[in-house]
């Protein structure tokens, strides 16, 4: 989550952008999936 965070404050990626992961468990955990809802992407 540290890392994307980083990454779109960096970057201020364009709406539509699409999050690619593994599945690990650290993307597939509520607290991530609840930041990337939350995320204008």
């Amino acid at each position: 989550m540290d890392c994307f965070l980083q990454a779109y404050g960096k970057e201020h990626p364009k709406v539509g952008l699409v999050i690619h992961t593994d599945q690990g468990s650290q993307y597939t955990s509520s607290r991530c999936q609840a930041l990337l809802r939350q995320s204008p992407v």
